[in-house]
């Protein structure tokens, strides 16, 4: 969510800039801009929309020294005047992140005489920054002074006039980190952003400020103690290439059975560090897609461990205020490991005493580092903001913990899964495109895969979805169906839940909905006269079955969004992620 990038030390620093703040598109934003040390003045260029714009804004600028930004709006809306960066007298800032009090320092600074242009909470930090470059402080002073007044959190990149060489950058809550390749130094908020122009990367710490220059960096704390980092070498990733998919999220969901594979092989060599047994009871936090795939390993955990799992919603999980205990075990879910709520449940955790467990995808992430233990997805980028690939490893990692033997057969299975594709695509065709409302339904694991679906196909085709337990029908929701309206059933192998879901499938139907049947190929064709179309399951195990049933609603998710010509890969308001709370 937002983006920062920033070089001190390349000629060449307006293409590295424009190209760090592309890469860093799949975190989601809705305008962006860059500053640049030009001629000796700071000229500063800012687009709402995509950073296609901004570079040929950009065009005519040149110098060495330089911030970009993608920003996600959150105060003011995704216009001209509300990107970054913020321009004063002395600065411009880019800013990740949420300054909390910035009404009142708003308020306190406009009563001094300062005026404001923006509606961002950001714009209030630039100008109390400026209030004491005014009062005569050198720019490291009044940043020091700036941020022991302004609340909330921050990853910052500040170019000062008066220190056109330099660039300073903080830290609070907001990944950063500090890149070199032996001549110039850079900021970002992920590695991606740096790839390909840095060997070598650190990751500041909360609390932190720096300032980089072309040939030299220091990074000192709030107290203004001096902070000695070594730097460790970048694993250079690209993400330009679709490699001949339409999207990155089609690449994605395709990529599948290679990242289930590698995910099995990794949690098969480590997951005996991890003994769950030894656990009172276990609580998996997280958020959206991952708060689904602790909604499925809460099934497989109670049933095959016999112990007692509580599934929170990250961003409630704190503000509850549970009680743990030092032999409780909290495994913390993230596909960037930099999630704003989660990570904050994470250290509430710690602060409580109980075991933490994060399992990540980014292994550089702030959460890999604060917790007990890191397990990791092995999933690669995933760039398209609605998550596929993730969703399957972190699941794989889960049944591993929960009990599964053996899932080497289950890069097989998926591979059967996507050659059903265009089968998949001509019932989004038929039956779900243009629909107002769609409704999934299932039983047993496949409840918490018919919310995750549900989710898929809100996000990016914007048709409502809601995903609900199959017996919960006629307590409410069955009111929504009418003539045409899609239900789309999700019934494993489980005999007796398969009859019971059948059962609530008929019900919708005899109110006019059209069915459409994802269950195993053998139930399929017995129940192929009472559908309107079905999607034919191969036969497998109850860990494999949610990851294959979720793919199917990857795919009917996909194709309904591309038929509807929305934008797949970058869904209106939403961001991949989340680093605010």
């Amino acid at each position: 969510m937002c983006g920062v990038v920033a070089v001190a030390g390349m000629e060449n620093a307006v293409e590295i800039l424009l190209s760090g703040l592309s890469a860093l598109e799949y975190r989601g934003y809705d305008s962006a801009g860059i500053a640049l040390v030009d001629d000796g003045d700071v000229r500063v260029v800012r687009r709402a929309g995509k950073v296609s714009e901004l570079s040929a804004s950009a065009a005519g600028l040149a110098g060495s020294v330089g911030i970009a930004h993608t920003r996600w709006a959150t105060h003011g809306a995704a216009t001209e005047v509300n990107a970054h960066p913020h321009r004063t007298a002395g600065l411009a800032l880019a800013h990740n992140g949420v300054i909390e009090n910035f009404a009142e320092l708003k308020a306190d600074l406009s009563n001094r005489g300062y005026a404001f242009e923006s509606h961002t909470d950001t714009e209030a930090l630039a100008v109390l920054i400026q209030s004491f470059l005014d009062a005569g402080k050198a720019p490291r002073e009044a940043l020091d002074a700036a941020l022991m007044q302004a609340r909330g959190t921050y990853a910052l990149a500040i170019i000062f006039t008066g220190e056109p060489d330099a660039i300073y950058g903080a830290k609070l809550g907001s990944p950063l980190a500090i890149g070199t390749n032996g001549r110039a130094h850079f900021l970002g908020s992920d590695a991606l952003a740096l790839s390909g122009v840095c060997d070598k990367i650190l990751y500041m710490l909360d609390g932190e400020r720096c300032a980089i220059r072309a040939g030299a960096f220091e990074i000192w704390t709030a107290a203004g103690a001096l902070v000695k980092r070594e730097f460790e070498p970048i694993a250079e990733e690209s993400i330009a290439s679709r490699e001949g998919f339409a999207h990155f999220m089609q690449k994605e969901i395709a990529e599948q059975p290679e990242v289930i594979s590698r995910a099995w092989g990794y949690i098969s060599g480590v997951a005996h560090d991890l003994n769950l047994d030894c656990a009172r009871r276990i609580y998996i936090v997280a958020c959206g897609t991952s708060y689904h795939a602790a909604l499925v390993s809460k099934y497989w955990i109670e049933a095959h461990r016999a112990i007692s799992v509580e599934v929170e919603f990250a961003s409630e999980f704190r503000y509850r205020r549970p009680r743990l205990q030092s032999d409780d075990t909290a495994i913390f879910l993230s596909q960037s490991g930099e999630t704003a709520d989660t990570l904050a449940a994470l250290r509430y955790a710690k602060e409580q005493g109980a075991r933490t467990v994060a399992i990540v995808n980014v292994e550089s992430s702030t959460m890999a580092r604060e917790a007990e233990t890191a397990l990791y997805i092995k999933a690669g980028p995933e760039i398209g903001v609605a998550s596929t690939k993730a969703f399957a490893a972190v699941l794989v990692v889960l049944a591993k913990l929960a009990g599964a033997t053996d899932l080497s057969g289950l890069s097989a299975l998926a591979m059967q899964v996507l050659a059903m594709e265009e089968r998949v695509r001509d019932i989004a065709a038929s039956l779900v495109v243009g629909a107002r409302d769609a409704m999934f339904i299932g039983r047993g694991t496949m409840y918490p895969t018919c919310l995750e679906a549900a989710l898929k196909l809100k996000e990016i085709s914007y048709i409502h979805a809601d995903g609900y337990a199959a017996g919960e029908l006629k307590h409410g929701p069955i009111a929504l169906v009418e003539p045409g309206y899609p239900v789309i059933v999700m019934a494993g192998s489980d005999a007796t839940l398969f009859d019971k879901t059948i059962s609530n499938m008929f019900e919708a139907k005899a109110r006019g909905a059209a069915a459409i049947l994802v269950a195993p190929s053998v139930l399929c064709e017995k129940m192929s006269g009472d559908v309107d179309a079905f999607v034919p399951m191969p036969e497998a195990d109850e860990f494999a079955e949610p990851i294959l049933y979720a793919i199917v609603a990857q795919m009917l998710a996909y194709h309904t969004a591309v038929l509807m010509g929305r934008d797949v890969d970058q869904p209106r308001n939403l961001a991949k992620s989340v680093t605010v709370e």
